[in-house]
């Protein structure tokens, strides 16, 4: 006997020594030297975790991927009075544990391993601290009425319930709540009231969400409500505080309790129809409430037939009470009225215009350069009309291609964006006539412009604008019309009626030049009038003295006027004083246009003889801004062109290669003469508008006379005063002022300084950390299943796996949640019951390292299963007598679970009846197609869950006309049909396609039961698509950088597609923007410096043509010297993409400026 003690004592050791050493496996992964092993427990304080198993493709770089303590089987026995419990844990690392119970239901005589052990309240619910190992956890529970439900360890997978001595053998969880029952109690009558309230959402299909608040009375129970879904609607989800099945029939089999509970029951319209009927009164409630959400981006739809009552006192949930609500009756009816459908109730397109117009030197035409700015909601073609010619247009950086509806045609460019920033320049004739007021087909809701005109030129009037400030005849108000009317009135009073008629024209023509001086005018005349009314004495002598003074300051003011005029009119550039560079710059910065520099680089200079005295430089001289032939490449020698600023484009790939995209012709950068006009309110497309501008001669015409007739009013009124003889007085005034303040400041700071220290120790014991903690080389596919068997034979079901573990882990196996009952679970034929169970359902098993084979054996409840694989196997085979297995094709698993439905048969063992929860209801899916049209056609199908909201389930989605799949692992039938499988929990699931080039395309939207589909096209402005037969919808988001068409079909509805490439509108990809010339002329040889800016859309070749005589000195592009000779004169460029500045400089032997010429 003592020597059957001895071994009995050996063998328990060793049991617990393989018991203790099992969760120290993970721990010899990673070889440690012997003199560092001490150290393990030091360098991983906070970070235990990496001692016990990750859950298998999650990241193993954080802890929220590990399990430290593994739960097994719970034994739990209760009745009326109390209850015990049992359950086996594995623990890795020392970690809290969860117990059975809560604050409320303390459990009692807990032990540890046959000790009493120290417990304590953590997060609401007992636990016990466990070193590494595996430990037996005991208690009791007691108390005088047994609860209706008692918190279980949510990690616990496995579990056997005893309820007052009967096996429950589908126990009721909801998370870690487990459902005890309730004692019958005959003191507590049984009452039972519900309210229902629903919600119509306008949606396709539409979709009904219900509120069942229940109010229960006396002992849990089960309950049957009738009818909880009205005629015609499909349940999607089911959702609530309650355990509750929807079966078959309709009717809600509910398990209540005392208390108040809400339901949550979503569902769909199975056929369109405008009419909805609530249940009769045999339902659970005996009125109802109903609200309707309306969804203004489908259809603008209203519901008449019923009576609306207000939502706050029907006490409708607090997020429906937006919406309008009606009481109905039982077995009464609401219609849902469609007043009209899609995109053509939303807001029209709201566009601005911002336009600057340049006149010809040679009056041939406008130069237009527009900003267009607002938003797109149709009609994605912007198109100008004759006389006005579309040259080029840009979107931010990016140059759109110009296009033509039909040879000869408006011109135009296709936009895709719903936010527009356009700049566009087009070319117009017929200046002065009669011209559209935008030129655009498009309305608009504000326009404003300006008008620059070259020197010498008069804005008169513009006629059909709403204000033109700076216009002659805008120019005259009600002062000075007043003012003009008293000199001439008193002119004819002073000097008769051939003076006054002298006043009143000459003021007419010259007023608005200087306002100013109407002062003078009546100032001078107030002084004669006084000075002839005034008596002998001193008052006429003062009064003489004051004539005299004005006559002086007037003339003194005059003369400068006149001779500036005069000087005008012969030469109207002196008009302008050079180039407003600020004006420009701003301007400049408004179109994204690069501006003028500070200082042209290049100054015209002569020296005549004497070295360093420069001649006076003349005004500059403006090209004509004439059409593309003209001012861009036009033959015409010249000396001197005016700048012109363009921002640099950027060559987008969307066209096609080879498409040839405008530049358009040279943009202006003169601004002689600005003049604002604009409209008030909207701009439509019929309105016009006229500029009636005076020519250079037609204005120093005007100018000449008019400061003509103001020296005969002078001098007319000099002899009215004084007679033949004049008097002339002097005034000079002479003032200056000047100020000028510079402060400065300078901050220095000294640099703080950084200390470091480490020592060997320290770094090898952190080498040390990094090395335990540091990812499994085979992360993040650390396991794989090979092969999965299952047997089904009645109610008995075995599952056997083959799976492989590259680092200590934990693996998901199959799961079907309530609907079966896991007896035994064994890995590598040992019996392996350390199963957690994670919040989503899933069972986790943990493994070591190696080949395993685990193996599950259990029992089905219910005709129904759907049997969850979280890691798909690479092969699956079934082998299930009497049932019908759908999910699986040619071995392989095709939405991540195996659903199996029981055959139905005489004699049929399952006689209970089938209920069906939320992972039950029919399969429905949402089919969103990406369609964009761009060089290459493609197709991105989404394919979204709606039901069953997280069981796996398998549909056939069909392909579109042409549609050829490019993703891998997507099983596509020869009639064009693609077998798409969603995992348990997943939620979506997508891949592209290729879609082949065709000119017409139909989509058609048949009866399809199991989904709903929404169609969006992506169109890429190098091609134009007509949609008919379905009305579009506003997109969600209104943001994005692209348009998207969006269309909602209903059952049976088509969309037909009418697919044209725009035609291209020709036009030169080269334009000259900016040409300068500095010459040097010496006595013998002159110096040449021709500096010249363009813009490309594409690369090419230019020649310049220069003096045949001259000699090229040296040739830079952007700065960067290239090695370019001309010959016979001709200097070949290599013109690059974008925008680039060309500095030429040669040396002549012409003692004069040679001509130089621009050459296509």
């Amino acid at each position: 006997m003592r020597r059957l003690a001895v071994v009995t004592l050996v063998v328990l050791a060793a049991v617990v020594l393989a018991a203790n050493a099992l969760p120290r496996a993970a721990q010899a992964q990673t070889p440690v030297p012997r003199a560092l092993e001490d150290w393990q427990a030091w360098v991983l304080k906070g970070r235990e975790f990496h001692r016990c198993p990750f859950l298998a493709g999650s990241n193993p770089a954080v802890a929220e991927s590990y399990r430290c303590a593994w739960p097994e089987r719970l034994l739990l026995n209760v009745d009326a009075h109390g209850g015990h419990f049992s359950q086996r844990w594995q623990v890795y690392t020392e970690s809290w544990v969860a117990l059975p119970g809560d604050l409320v239901r303390w459990p009692e005589e807990v032990r540890v391993d046959g000790r009493s052990a120290a417990l304590v309240a953590r997060e609401g619910v007992p636990q016990v601290r466990l070193t590494a190992g595996a430990h037996q956890l005991s208690g009791a529970f007691a108390w005088q009425v047994r609860p209706e439900s008692l918190t279980i360890p949510l990690q616990t997978a496995l579990l056997d319930l005893v309820v007052d001595g009967r096996q429950v053998a589908r126990p009721q969880r909801d998370g870690a709540s487990l459902a005890l029952g309730r004692q019958s109690s005959a003191a507590e009558p049984r009452q039972l009231e519900v309210q229902i309230y629903r919600l119509i959402r306008d949606d396709i299909p539409l979709r009904l969400f219900t509120r069942l608040r229940l109010r229960v009375a006396g002992d849990a129970r089960e309950e049957l409500l009738e009818q909880t879904l009205p005629e015609g609607f499909i349940p999607v989800s089911l959702e609530g505080e309650l355990p509750a099945r929807l079966e078959p029939d309709g009717r809600l089999r509910v398990q209540v309790r005392a208390g108040r509970f809400e339901l949550a029951l979503d569902a769909r319209q199975a056929q369109p129809a405008a009419a909805l009927s609530s249940p009769p009164r045999s339902g659970p409630a005996s009125d109802e409430v109903w609200s309707f959400a309306a969804n203004d981006r489908l259809r603008v739809a209203a519901v008449e037939g019923v009576a609306g009552i207000d939502p706050l006192q029907a006490n409708v949930p607090g997020e429906w009470r937006g919406h309008p609500a009606f009481r109905m009756q039982p077995g009464s009816q609401l219609k849902i009225v469609e007043r009209s459908r899609g995109l053509a109730n939303m807001d029209q397109n709201r566009l601005r215009l911002s336009r600057r117009l340049w006149l010809d030197f040679d009056h041939e035409g406008f130069t237009a350069v527009d900003d267009l700015s607002g938003t797109l909601r149709r009609d994605w073609r912007l198109a100008m009309r004759e006389p006005y010619e579309l040259a080029s247009a840009r979107s931010g950086s990016e140059s759109l291609l110009v296009t033509s509806s039909a040879p000869g045609g408006e011109t135009g460019v296709e936009v895709r964006t719903p936010t527009v920033q356009l700049v566009t320049l087009a070319r117009s004739a017929h200046p002065f006539s009669r011209l559209p007021a935008t030129g655009w087909t498009s309305s608009f809701e504000g326009v404003s412009g300006e008008l620059f005109l070259p020197p010498g030129h008069r804005l008169l009037a513009v006629v059909g604008a709403d204000q033109s400030p700076t216009a002659w005849l805008d120019g005259w108000g009600l002062w000075s019309l007043f003012g003009v009317l008293v000199v001439v009135v008193f002119s004819y009073w002073v000097a008769g009626p051939v003076t006054a008629a002298v006043a009143a024209t000459g003021l007419l023509l010259m007023h608005q030049a200087a306002p100013g001086f109407i002062w003078a005018w009546g100032n001078l005349l107030a002084a004669i009038a006084l000075a002839r009314a005034a008596p002998p004495g001193r008052l006429a002598r003062a009064a003489s003295l004051y004539r005299t003074v004005s006559f002086a300051l007037l003339g003194l003011a005059l003369v400068p006027f006149i001779w500036t005029e005069v000087r005008h009119a012969i030469y109207p550039q002196l008009e302008v004083g050079g180039y407003e560079v600020q004006a420009v710059r701003d301007r400049a910065a408004r179109l994204d246009m690069p501006a003028p520099p500070q200082q042209p680089p290049i100054m015209t200079s002569i020296q005549q003889g004497v070295a360093g005295v420069p001649a006076a430089a003349p005004a500059p001289e403006a090209a004509p801004a004439a059409p593309e032939a003209k001012a861009m490449l036009g033959s015409e020698s010249f000396k001197v062109t005016a700048n012109r600023a363009v921002a640099p484009t950027e060559v987008v790939a969307r066209y096609a290669p080879g498409t040839l995209i405008q530049a358009g012709p040279g943009i202006p950068a003169w601004n002689y003469g600005a003049h604002p006009f604009g409209w008030s309110g909207p701009v439509e497309p019929d309105q016009t508008v006229r500029f009636v501008v005076l020519g250079p001669v037609a204005v120093a015409v005007w100018r000449i006379a008019g400061v003509a007739l103001l020296a005969l009013l002078f001098i007319a009124l000099a002899r009215a005063s004084f007679g033949p003889r004049p008097a002339l007085g002097q005034f000079l005034a002479r003032g200056s002022a000047a100020a000028a303040l510079l402060l400065s400041c300078v901050l220095a700071a000294a640099p703080g300084a950084a200390r470091a220290q480490s020592t060997p120790d320290a770094a090898l014991l952190n080498e040390l950390r990094e090395r335990l903690t540091e990812a499994p080389p085979c992360a993040p596919t650390c396991a794989e299943i090979m092969r999965a068997q299952v047997h089904l034979a009645g109610d008995a079901i075995r599952i056997e796996l083959e799976a492989s573990a590259l680092a200590p882990l934990a693996l998901a196996v199959p799961s079907a949640g309530d609907r079966w009952r896991i007896e035994t679970l064994a890995v590598d034929g040992a019996s392996a019951l350390a199963v957690a169970r994670e919040p989503d359902d899933a069972l986790w098993v943990p493994l070591r390292s190696g080949a395993h084979t685990i193996r599950i054996v259990g029992r089905t409840l219910g005709d129904n299963l759907s049997l969850a694989f979280p890691l798909a196997p690479r092969t699956l085979s079934v082998d299930a007598a009497g049932w019908d297995t759908s999910g699986v094709t040619a071995g392989r698993l095709v939405s991540g679970a195996l659903n199996l439905s029981r055959q139905p048969h005489a004699g049929s063992a399952a006689a209970s009846p089938s209920w069906a929860g939320s992972a039950d209801f029919p399969a429905f899916v949402r089919v969103i197609r990406d369609i964009r049209f761009d060089l290459d056609w493609s197709v991105t199908t989404s394919v979204e869950r709606v039901a069953p909201q997280s069981a796996a389930f398998t549909v056939a989605v069909p392909l579109m006309p042409g549609e050829s799949v490019l993703s891998e692992g997507l099983e596509v039938r020869g009639e064009g049909v693609a077998l798409v499988g969603l995992a348990a929990g997943q939620r979506q699931r997508e891949w592209t396609s290729s879609l082949a080039h065709r000119e017409a395309l139909s989509l058609r939207f048949d009866a399809a039961p199991a989904r709903a589909e929404i169609w969006r096209f992506t169109v890429n402005p190098q091609w134009r698509v007509a949609f008919s037969g379905l009305p579009a919808v506003l997109p969600e988001d209104l943001g994005s950088v692209s348009w998207v068409f969006e269309y909602r079909p209903r059952v049976g509805e088509r969309l037909d597609l009418s697919v044209s490439r725009p035609l291209p509108v020709p036009g030169r990809t080269l334009a000259i923007d900016a040409v300068r010339q500095g010459v040097t002329i010496g006595r013998r040889t002159s110096e040449h410096e021709l500096e010249i800016r363009y813009r490309s859309t594409q690369g090419g070749r230019h020649t310049i043509q220069l003096p045949k005589d001259g000699s090229v000195t040296h040739v830079a592009v952007d700065g960067s010297p290239t090695q370019i000779r001309p010959d016979g004169g001709e200097l070949p460029l290599s013109i690059l993409p974008g925008q680039h500045t060309v500095s030429i400089g040669w040396r002549s032997q012409q003692g004069e400026s040679p001509a130089f010429s621009l050459l296509g």
